[in-house]
């Protein structure tokens, strides 16, 4: 079987579990991940990029759509890179990364949440160091976080977040730290923007009193008017 068929068995199956967990459960949740999203997912363009391409994608996304806090397009990141379909090689990352980017934005926050408690049933010990990376995925988010979100999901996946961190073996995994990559990007792109800020709100420069200084000592030296 070619590695394009077993990615599309894959995602057939996550389909199929969806349609299966709607109608067996009754669930009428609007938000829920596993049903109240779309299975109509055009493929995007993705390529295994370096860590800092993702990182500037992500704060270029995040800060366009007027995000100001760093927890959320953190946590974003840190959710899909602990995506719980692992497959050799990635295999089927393109795909997974086509159907999480086709997602509407609440469905989004809740397909994050599940994936970071899924880690949490993992290592419960490391909980409390994670917990501030979703935190927010409890919160009743605004329109500018939700589109945020989606902003920061897909400019996440473009760049491979999924090709980075999709594989089953932990070392391919661990190749490249894309958080700190995401981290220094965020970072740097909010220290220019509180200075841009600044310098917008003063609406000018500074004034040259280096002039007013000559006229002052020029008046003082002339000689009186007779």
């Amino acid at each position: 079987m070619s590695a394009d068929t077993t990615s599309a068995a894959h995602v057939i199956e996550a389909v199929d579990q969806v349609l299966t967990h709607k109608a067996a459960q009754n669930c009428t949740d609007p938000g829920c991940a596993r049903h109240a999203g779309t299975i109509d997912c055009p493929p995007i363009t993705v390529s295994r990029s370096p860590g800092s391409v993702l990182g500037e994608a992500v704060a270029d996304a995040w800060y366009a759509v007027g995000g100001s806090r760093l927890d959320v397009p953190a946590g974003v990141v840190a959710a899909l890179a602990l995506w719980p379909q692992k497959l050799p090689g990635a295999e089927a990352a393109d795909m997974i990364a086509a159907y999480i980017a086709a997602q509407p934005p609440r469905v989004l926050v809740r397909g994050l949440a599940e994936s970071a408690n899924h880690y949490w049933r993992l290592r419960p010990a490391l909980w409390t160091t994670a917990r501030p990376l979703f935190h927010w995925t409890r919160e009743d988010l605004h329109d500018t976080h939700l589109a945020g979100v989606q902003a920061v999901t897909r400019a996440a996946l473009r760049p491979g977040v999924l090709q980075h961190t999709g594989d089953t073996d932990p070392a391919e995994r661990s190749r490249i730290d894309l958080m700190s990559w995401v981290i220094t990007s965020l970072r740097h792109h909010h220290s220019r923007r509180r200075l841009g800020e600044y310098q917008h709100a003063a609406g000018h420069q500074r004034p040259d009193r280096r002039g007013a200084g000559r006229r002052r000592q020029y008046r003082k030296a002339a000689p009186p008017a007779r």
